[in-house]
């Protein structure tokens, strides 16, 4: 057995399992609470996600897509760049890797709007819980996608 890629691919999908898993959380649990919740406890709670789930989702998905990267280089098929030119495991490893880069940036944004939710004005307080929701949802179709590449690789496509 290939210890190497064995380890490798079992740190990606845990990674990936964490900060997907994560981020549905958000989407289908948490966002709905803090919207349906008393705006100055939604207040203090949201500060406390924004502050807290942006370095465990953040380092989950850092983690995913290096383990994903050296699944497809030193593990994988990927020996030199023409790789992406001619097949289209290249091509679907691209897509894999542009969807992860642009999840993790709108994960970075949902956390900022989380931690600015302790100091915006209470008017505002809904809007920006809104918003992390819509960003949530956003990401969550982005995981979809990513999911579709990373089957689509393993057959061969």
């Amino acid at each position: 057995m290939p210890w190497g890629q064995f380890i490798t691919q079992w740190l990606h999908v845990f990674f990936a399992i964490v900060w997907f898993g994560g981020t549905m959380l958000m989407f289908a649990a948490i966002a709905p609470a803090l919207r349906s919740s008393d705006p100055n406890a939604a207040m203090q709670v949201g500060a406390q996600i924004g502050r807290r789930v942006p370095m465990v989702l953040g380092a989950a998905g850092g983690l995913t897509i290096l383990f994903g990267l050296l699944r497809a280089t030193v593990f994988g098929p990927v020996k030199s760049w023409s790789f992406f030119e001619g097949s289209a495991y290249g091509m679907t490893l691209i897509a894999a890797i542009v969807l992860a880069v642009l999840i993790a940036v709108i994960g970075g944004g949902t956390g900022r709007v989380a931690a600015s939710i302790a100091t915006a004005p209470e008017s505002e307080r809904p809007k920006l819980i809104a918003r992390i929701g819509s960003l949530t949802g956003i990401s969550v179709l982005g995981f979809i996608l990513a999911l579709t590449c990373m089957l689509l690789m393993r057959y061969g496509l």
